[in-house]
């Protein structure tokens, strides 16, 4: 199967159980997913073939790319599972299909990175990777999606986060954001009640 970005989001948002796609940055996900996938023991199968591509670290972030994928984010208030943006798909690709075909395989055609979201396409959310990490200089045109627009104005080193003391990290809005200390970016809470992307003004 490949991957379908016009499924539509019938299904709710459910906790991610997939052992390998937890502490990614985000904990909800909805099914079918983007690979076609109806629930996530019949995702998780197929996402631990590449277990030992992961393990091997060929590209910082291939387990958040496949999480994406295989477990792609859900918001209540976007209909559709949100992937990660093209260019993190292009660097995974590019980095570990050399160690892949060392032992003869070949990138998946399901996994076809253009089928993925560039990241400033109107019609289409995309997460790019959750610190920004190493595989791609920050560039000031990136759109981030709200989760993980880093909430800090300068650069960390000008500006020590004030107030919030290590648990609240660097998150602007506290009472909307939680800080992931791994990735050192901000999660959506997941808290009933609580209107991340816009206030009850806004609707």
């Amino acid at each position: 199967s490949s991957m379908d970005m016009e499924r539509p989001g019938d299904g709710k948002c459910q906790p991610i159980e997939i052992p390998m796609c937890k502490d990614i940055g985000y904990n909800m996900t909805r099914m079918p997913n983007l690979m076609g996938h109806e629930n996530q023991r019949e995702a998780a199968i197929q996402l631990h073939e590449f277990a030992p591509l992961v393990e091997y670290g060929c590209h910082g972030h291939l387990r958040f790319f496949l999480c994406s994928l295989y477990a792609p984010m859900c918001t209540e208030q976007v209909s559709t599972p949100i992937p990660a943006c093209r260019v993190m798909c292009e660097q995974a690709r590019l980095k570990c299909s050399p160690i892949m075909e060392q032992f003869n395989f070949k990138w998946p055609d399901s996994l076809d990175c253009r089928k993925l979201p560039n990241k400033n396409d109107p019609n289409y959310l995309c997460m790019e990777a959750p610190n920004n990490g190493s595989d791609e200089p920050t560039r000031g045109s990136g759109l981030f999606p709200p989760l993980f627009r880093p909430q800090r104005p300068h650069s960390a080193q000008e500006h020590p986060l004030k107030d919030g003391g290590p648990g609240r990290g660097g998150c602007d809005n506290p009472g909307k954001f939680h800080h992931v200390e791994k990735s050192a970016s901000c999660a959506p809470l997941c808290t009933p009640g609580v209107d991340v992307y816009w206030s009850r003004e806004d609707k």
